[in-house]
């Protein structure tokens, strides 16, 4: 969440559903998506090491789900 308010607060520009959530951007989105993802990458290995390269599309499906929960 903080990389994505972050990103969204420097980089959002297009409004990702200004209806439901009208501060939320694409941008920030994005980086919150990039952020776990790189937090993962460098945390993952230490704390899920038997789920192998699995473990990167775990967080991702993670990542996505939250992004659509918080748009509901």
């Amino acid at each position: 969440d903080t990389a994505q308010y972050y990103a969204g607060t420097w980089l959002g520009r297009r409004r990702l559903a200004p209806v439901v959530s009208p501060k939320k951007s694409v941008e920030g989105a994005a980086g919150g998506f990039a952020g776990g993802v790189a937090v993962m990458v460098i945390g993952g290995r230490s704390v899920l090491p038997e789920l192998g390269a699995g473990w990167l599309l775990l967080w991702a499906r993670k990542m996505t789900r939250q992004l659509d929960a918080d748009l509901r």
